[in-house]
C-alpha cells in the first residue's frame, strides 16, 4: 500500500470514528471542497502539513494517520 493510500485511509478512519464529513477539513486545511475531494480520491497527495494539522486539530498522533490498517 503506497503511503498516500495508507493517509487517506487514516484521515477517513478519523473523520468516521468523529461522525464528521470530508467538508470539516476544508475549514482545518483551508483549502477547497475539490481539492479535499482530490486528495481522498488520491488525485492530489497529501502534504506533511495537511497531515501534520490534522493531528494536531483532531488531538491525535501523526502515527495514527500513517500507519497501515491490519484487517482483523
Amino acid at each position: 500500500m503506497r503511503l498516500n493510500d495508507v493517509i487517506t485511509e487514516g484521515v477517513a478512519d478519523l473523520l468516521r470514528s468523529q461522525g464528521l464529513p470530508q467538508t470539516c477539513l476544508v475549514t482545518v486545511l483551508r483549502l477547497s471542497q475539490p481539492s479535499i475531494n482530490d486528495r481522498f480520491r488520491c488525485r492530489t497527495r497529501w502534504t506533511t502539513e495537511d497531515v501534520e494539522l490534522i493531528a494536531e486539530h483532531f488531538g491525535v498522533d501523526l502515527s495514527d494517520l500513517l500507519m497501515p490498517r491490519v484487517a482483523s
